[in-house]
């Protein structure tokens, strides 16, 4: 295990330093309160980065759970999935 990996990329996070390693993406979840810490994306950076730290998953999935945790989703994929809830619901008929 090892929790001193270096995200190809830091995490920016927008009031704090940015996160290097996953050493720093741990502290950054445990910090937040126990309440967000059972949410979906916090849960989800979470397994991504036990499986990084474990070497049993690729480093850079831990970072897109991160920058997905602290940004949430971009603009294009929101869109696309109403899109899609939308065909899904005429298709349904």
């Amino acid at each position: 295990m090892s929790w001193e990996d270096r995200f190809h990329q830091p995490v920016q996070v927008p009031s704090g330093r940015p996160l290097e390693t996953l050493a720093d993406a741990r502290d950054y979840i445990l910090a937040l309160p126990e309440a967000q810490q059972k949410t979906r994306p916090v849960l989800t950076a979470t397994e991504a980065l036990l499986l990084a730290a474990t070497r049993t998953g690729p480093i850079q999935h831990a970072q897109w759970g991160m920058s997905q945790l602290i940004y949430g989703k971009p603009d294009g994929a929101l869109k696309r999935e109403k899109k899609v809830l939308k065909i899904g619901k005429r298709l349904a008929r």
